[in-house]
């Protein structure tokens, strides 16, 4: 699974054997992220948990199952990736801002 933010909105894709699905939904609001995903099973799933360093940890609700919940943990691999945005303004806006 591999997720993009840009400001608190997440977008991603999950691989699986036979497909490839794209969560929706997706929110970053602090340390909470919050997605859903339709998984190989075509169960639609919604992932709730915090984000600290490179570990998500929360619950995963099964809404094809009358809402099962389950634990689960992620680990990110690799470095983070900037967050898309974040970089320095562009020279043109840089000038629009003026100086003080």
């Amino acid at each position: 699974m591999s997720f993009t933010q840009r400001f608190q909105y997440v977008t991603g894709e999950a691989l699986f054997k036979d497909f490839t699905a794209l969560p929706s939904d997706g929110k970053l609001l602090g340390e909470r992220l919050s997605f859903d995903l339709t998984d190989e099973d075509g169960h639609l799933r919604r992932f709730v948990g915090r984000v600290a360093g490179d570990r998500m940890e929360g619950s995963v609700y099964d809404f094809t199952n009358n809402g099962a919940r389950q634990p689960f943990s992620a680990r990110r691999l690799g470095a983070a990736p900037p967050f898309d945005g974040a970089g320095p303004a562009p020279e043109h806006e840089a000038e629009s801002l003026g100086t003080e």
